[in-house]
């Protein structure tokens, strides 16, 4: 074979150089793509999965609470004494003062729970409205409706799909179970029915993290109509009817994760299932295109690192054959290290050649590798941190909704002891204050949980600082021992933030400035404005923070307090930065602090006013 002969050693070397170790790095190449590749797909099946199971762990969570909520209020003795009304054994003023009570009741249980439209009995034989919290209402017949029909048929709980409410104009779905005799636990005396606010089902699928611009969570009913606002298709609630075979699958109960066509007609990888206590379908995808961007950025530096090698490995064979063996070997010593994790030491070898060109390049290229290593760890450091705060308000909404049932429960305690002692000795109603003021003080804890739990909207809009500092002072005025000291600019320009937010931050920091000062103190308040920022600054002089300790005050559950679980700073740093600024503190321990809110993008030019 003649192309295999070559009149120089040199091109007989740089020839067989190139075919042993061409082949096999392609090979390598080949199967490390390949495993990537696969490794790549196989951890957004697992994403869709699990996205898909919490998505059903949370609605069915959702669901059965509302059902333990339902349950809990049929049971309740007032909601019982329905049957003094239907038995017709009482006078008019007594049935229609028995009335008041129970929907005075289903009220107080509508405001507590905050999930449900109206709440109101139907009578067992007429299907008529007999009490509501929406009085419009009563006397309505509702007899033809399942949430009456099929509950009398299995005298069980029962759910009607989600369906438009003539009533409220707007998509709903409702609960009923029936409500049994005090003294004959067979008997029907009454459907108690729940018409449920749907805000709080669609956020939750609302919510995409790690799904990217493309992902979404859809629900369907059994005909595979679209329940929920979709991300692409806008009034899709029970008007949309999909297609798409894993909404067709899901509606029809399986599970299964496929690569398919959605209702846009764009290929997805969609993982989906059904919720068998409402026999809803539920999907959970996200375009291919974008789950499979990674591989295309993958093949293409594959291609350019092949480039890029094929090129050294051209360089490396012809300075090996010419003369240059020195150089390479202390090269390959230099890498050795390297790879043992020596990331500080370099070639260090100056040559007027590829030789010494190629040194320079790996040096610089490690210098590289060490640069982004660091800025890769640091990002690293933050994903870990916003995966904690996730999982933390996960945690904290589950929470806060938890506690607030047995405390609703003590608070109606001492609300119905106070009306039957309304002349209790002075000892017992001290008892009573003390209850209620730590009432609410956990309300107070677990509305700071639930704050932090929630992503809430910002509404900006032009907003003085003083009018915010005001209200604030307002809402929480300054203790006598403590003296007040105030600066503001004459003609402070308007901030443009949300000012429920701000406002919360400012009593915030307010809390802290009192709490810092148990023995009294000075507390002053600054702003400042030039033509980039304006700096709100709050400074007291209690007891300041410890050095080891100023770094951890903005992170979620840190406190040095004995009262308090450390959320109102996290809090107020995440409402500051959604409103487009920054938060900092000094301190220096036994000499007070001094936080600071800066806000860009404002002009003004005013000197302070001392008041």
């Amino acid at each position: 074979m003649a192309w295999f002969q070559h009149k120089s050693i040199r091109s007989t070397l740089v020839f067989w150089f190139l075919i042993v170790s061409l082949i096999p790095l392609s090979i390598f190449v080949s199967i490390v793509y390949f495993q990537i590749v696969a490794s790549i797909k196989k951890e957004a099946f697992h994403k869709l999965v699990g996205i898909r199971d919490l998505k059903v762990q949370l609605l069915t969570g959702w669901l059965r609470e509302r059902k333990a909520d339902i349950n809990k209020c049929a049971v309740d003795n007032e909601a019982r004494s329905i049957e003094k009304i239907l038995n017709g054994t009482h006078s008019e003023q007594d049935t229609a003062k028995q009335k008041d009570i129970i929907r005075y009741e289903l009220e107080q249980f509508s405001t507590y729970y905050k999930a449900y439209h109206e709440i109101f009995i139907l009578h067992p034989v007429s299907g008529r409205v007999e009490i509501s919290t929406d009085i419009s209402q009563e006397g309505q017949d509702r007899s033809t409706d399942p949430y009456f029909t099929e509950t009398m048929r299995s005298r069980k709980f029962y759910i009607k799909d989600i369906y438009h409410s003539k009533t409220i104009h707007e998509t709903a779905m409702t609960m009923s179970v029936p409500i049994f005799a005090l003294n004959n636990p067979t008997q029907i005396t009454g459907i108690l029915v729940a018409r449920i606010v749907l805000d709080h089902l669609y956020g939750l699928l609302s919510q995409r993290i790690g799904m990217g611009d493309t992902g979404e969570t859809l629900i369907v009913n059994k005909d595979a109509v679209a329940l929920n606002q979709l991300r692409f298709h806008d009034d899709a609630p029970l008007n949309l009817k999909i297609k798409a075979q894993p909404a067709v699958n899901s509606a029809q109960g399986k599970t299964g994760i496929t690569e398919a066509v959605d209702y846009r007609g764009e290929m997805v990888l969609a993982a989906y299932t059904s919720i068998p206590i409402t026999r809803w379908g539920i999907v959970s995808k996200q375009d291919l295109k974008e789950i499979y961007y990674p591989i295309r950025g993958l093949f293409k530096n594959i291609v350019i690192l092949l480039i890029v090698t094929i090129v050294s490995i051209c360089i490396s064979a012809y300075i090996l054959a010419r003369r240059v063996s020195s150089p390479i070997i202390k090269m390959a010593k230099i890498s050795k290290k390297i790879q043992e994790g020596d990331m500080s030491i370099r070639n260090q070898i100056v040559m007027p050649n590829e030789l010494g060109l190629l040194a320079n390049t790996l040096d610089n290229m490690m210098d590289s590798v060490v640069e982004r290593g660091n800025e890769l760890d640091k990002i690293n450091k933050q994903l870990v941190r916003k995966e904690k705060l996730a999982t933390l308000g996960q945690l904290a909404g589950g929470v806060g909704h938890e506690l607030r049932n047995p405390l609703g429960v003590i608070s109606n305690s001492i609300y119905f002891l106070k009306m039957l002692l309304p002349d209790a000795d002075e000892k017992v109603k001290e008892y009573h204050n003390r209850i209620s003021a730590e009432i609410e003080r956990s309300t107070e804890i677990i509305s700071d949980l639930l704050d932090f739990s929630r992503t809430k909207p910002i509404n900006r809009e032009e907003v003085q600082f003083t009018d915010l500092l005001d209200k604030a002072l307002e809402r929480l005025p300054v203790p006598k021992n403590i003296k007040l000291k105030a600066a503001t600019p004459s003609d402070l320009s308007n901030l443009f933030v949300d000012p429920k937010q701000i406002g919360q931050v400012l009593l915030n920091l307010l809390s802290n400035a009192y709490q810092a000062m148990p023995e009294g103190g000075l507390l002053t308040i600054s702003a400042l404005a030039d033509k980039q920022n304006v700096n709100i600054s709050i400074a007291d002089s209690g007891t300041g923070i410890s050095s080891e300790n100023i770094d951890s005050v903005f992170e979620p559950l840190f406190t040095t307090k004995a009262r308090g679980i450390g959320l109102g700073l996290a809090l107020s740093k995440d409402l500051v930065t959604a409103n487009n600024g920054s938060i900092q503190v000094k301190s220096e321990e036994g000499k007070g602090a001094t936080f600071t809110v800066t806000f860009s993008g404002v002009y003004a030019f005013a000197l302070p006013i001392w008041i």
